[in-house]
């Protein structure tokens, strides 16, 4: 979620970021989606840098391809699932970026530009240095915020 700084004019985070690890275990990362209630957590390093994002459209991938049978839920990790799931999708079809990025410095209609891309339904905040994540914005996020201007 975002809101104005006490100036009004800048978006901020207002709920806790959460992140996982590639070698975060399967049925952690699907416990903490459902804890949360949020639709994807970034996939950072030992530093803070994006690697990549799992999301919930993730399981329902996973799970209606013939990925789900060769996954062992308690053993797996978020990285396994990952892999099952574009070795699943490389056969089907060719798959569009997984994760699209931003800075605090880009403008909002850049911002806006990106979401209203076929398929995107968020954008991770990154630190361009260090890649470090910042936050995520959704298009709710977006249209939550106009609104109150």
């Amino acid at each position: 979620q975002v809101s104005k700084d006490k100036n009004g004019d800048k978006m901020q985070r207002i709920s806790k970021l959460h992140t996982i690890k590639p070698n975060t275990k399967l049925t952690d990362a699907l416990n903490l989606l459902l804890e949360a209630n949020v639709s994807s957590l970034p996939i950072v390093n030992d530093r803070g840098a994006l690697i990549d994002i799992y999301a919930r459209s993730d399981i329902i991938q996973l799970a209606s391809d013939s990925a789900y049978s060769a996954i062992s839920f308690e053993d797996a990790t978020v990285s396994d699932a990952l892999v099952f799931s574009h070795q699943a999708n490389m056969k089907t079809k060719p798959t569009p970026p997984r994760v699209y990025v931003c800075t605090r410095q880009d403008s909002l209609r850049t911002v806006l530009e990106t979401l209203a891309l076929p398929g995107v339904r968020r954008i991770i905040v990154i630190e361009p240095e260090s890649k470090c994540v910042e936050g995520i914005v959704s298009l709710v996020d977006v249209v939550g915020f106009l609104i109150t201007q």
